[in-house]
């Protein structure tokens, strides 16, 4: 399958001085996270298991929508009003923000890839995505065209590999067009890549994860978990930075499924919150499994040995939940 070309485009960030601190973000901490129901910007501070979320960055400018990469030092953020896209970053103590003048306005979804330097813009008038790579420092970029609405979109960290979950088939999304590599399911709630060129797709209706093989080429695919290992309701899947495990956030059951993609082995995480969520924060195996800050914010800790579940209130040290 033909590679995906991009064209290094130049001058595509123009520093603007568009923020200020509300408070010190000296110190350990996790990251950055967005709150959608209040639309702005906290700090994540301290470590898993004594943590708490800071006050809101206070920018001079307001947040319609925004997307934290994962690593959580910055973000891609639209602008109210006129739809233009910021990178928003924690440096130096403070914040600072970029306009991104590569991207069109007014995306209506970004999506990261899992090291957080190749982001997709979706934008439904026009049925495109947008790829940006080499984030934060300097974008590339190159349009794609798919001819559904995705429900799912993912991107993988070789900056040439888009999937979509539409209706109840996956596509690889390409400058060559999209191929079905994936079909016959339920409800696309999630799909996240493992290593050498496999990806992980969650169906949410018949509570099954899909590994798919060979995504670029001739794909295969095989059931490697269903409701009897814990899959219930799947909104959020990922896989461990060294893509031996798959963790996947159960709705319905309030747990985490964590699945060794070797042995296909299996244990389960209750939390005492509903996930909506499965986003990596800070540098370790840490996810956000809910969102807004009105509530105490849910993380999974993961540990070979041990995995928990954690809180991170507003205004406190965090405790501990429960233990695998």
């Amino acid at each position: 399958m033909k590679t995906l070309q991009a064209t290094w485009l130049t001058c595509l960030l123009l520093a603007v001085p568009l923020a200020a601190l509300a408070a010190s973000l000296e110190g350990p901490r996790l990251g950055l996270m967005f709150d959608p129901g209040a639309k702005e910007f906290r700090p994540l501070l301290g470590i898993p298991g004594a943590a708490t979320m800071g006050p809101p960055l206070r920018l001079t400018v307001d947040i319609e929508r925004a997307w934290v990469a994962p690593g959580q030092e910055y973000a891609l953020a639209v602008e109210k009003g006129d739809g233009k896209v910021l990178l928003i970053s924690l440096e130096n103590g403070g914040v600072s923000a970029v306009s991104v003048t590569a991207a069109p306005p007014a995306p209506a979804r970004v999506v990261w890839s899992a090291n957080g330097r190749i982001a997709a813009f979706y934008y439904p008038r026009t049925r495109s995505i947008e790829l940006l790579s080499t984030l934060p420092a300097g974008p590339r970029i190159a349009s794609l065209y798919l001819s559904g609405i995705p429900d799912v979109l993912a991107a993988d960290d070789d900056g040439g590999t888009v999937l979509a979950g539409v209706g109840d088939t996956v596509f690889l999304v390409s400058e060559s067009g999209e191929v079905p590599i994936l079909a016959g399911l339920g409800k696309i709630g999630a799909i996240a890549f493992g290593a050498r060129n496999t990806a992980l797709v969650a169906d949410t209706a018949r509570n099954k994860i899909h590994l798919v093989r060979n995504v670029t080429a001739n794909p295969d695919s095989e059931i490697i978990a269903a409701h009897d290992a814990g899959i219930d309701q799947p909104v959020g899947i990922a896989a461990s930075r060294d893509k031996r495990f798959a963790f996947v956030a159960n709705a319905k059951s309030r747990s985490i499924a964590i699945i060794d993609l070797v042995t296909h082995a299996h244990s389960v995480v209750s939390c005492a919150c509903e996930p909506s969520t499965l986003e990596r924060i800070g540098g370790g195996e840490v996810f956000r499994l809910t969102q807004n800050t009105d509530q105490p914010l849910w993380v999974l800790d993961f540990g070979v040995h041990q995995s928990r579940t954690l809180f991170i209130p507003a205004n406190a040290v965090s405790e501990r939940s429960s233990a695998q």
